[in-house]
């Protein structure tokens, strides 16, 4: 499913993370890998331009999930959704509100939403907060979650148009094209060669 969601290949996420939670939904010891699953779900259908579908994931997990889902993962969902549909300062609002939920690396979640931070606070035009989140990015990043790697060079593209250097945003996305295309993620890419 995730990398349905990074390859562009979205259209079976939906039906593929509805067995996945149930499935993590089955087992005592497993329910919160729920939330992973969703995540990877509504991240996907916003790479394919599908915030009708992000909207429907997170209206299904507002009604089956309570407690941390509604106080840590709602915010950043909304976040998401906000940045997809362009409505960058939401977004910047909305993805802040992790941070006391999440300590230390997290399982890579951490470094994940700090990218997602940092990028809604570049295009917002915000460098020092999108400088800062990059630094708990790279600081919190975890040494087994690769897959974020075109993600840490393309917000360093959203850093620089920032600062108002745009031959080095320029080249930060070509960077961040070139690193996704390599390894697949192809909705990275395109991401990527919009930004440049």
């Amino acid at each position: 499913m995730v990398v349905s969601g990074l390859t562009g290949w979205g259209d079976q996420v939906p039906e593929l993370a509805a067995r996945a939670i149930a499935a993590a939904r089955s087992a005592p010891e497993t329910p919160p890998i729920a939330l992973n699953i969703a995540w990877w779900q509504v991240f996907g259908a916003g790479l394919a331009g599908q915030p009708e579908l992000v909207r429907a994931a997170m209206d299904r997990l507002v009604s089956t999930v309570a407690g941390k889902f509604i106080t840590v993962f709602q915010p950043v969902f909304e976040g998401w959704t906000a940045l997809i549909t362009g409505r960058v300062a939401t977004a910047v609002t909305q993805l802040r509100d992790f941070r006391p939920n999440s300590p230390g690396h997290g399982g890579g979640w951490t470094a994940l939403l700090e990218l997602q931070l940092a990028q809604a606070q570049g295009m917002a035009g915000d460098a020092v907060g999108a400088r800062e989140a990059l630094m708990r990015a790279e600081m919190w990043r975890h040494p087994g979650v690769v897959v974020i790697e075109p993600q840490f060079t393309l917000v360093r593209a959203w850093l620089a148009a920032a600062e108002g250097s745009a031959t080095t945003a320029v080249r930060h996305a070509r960077q961040a094209a070139t690193l996704a295309a390599r390894s697949g993620q192809l909705a990275i890419e395109v991401l990527a060669r919009h930004a440049r």
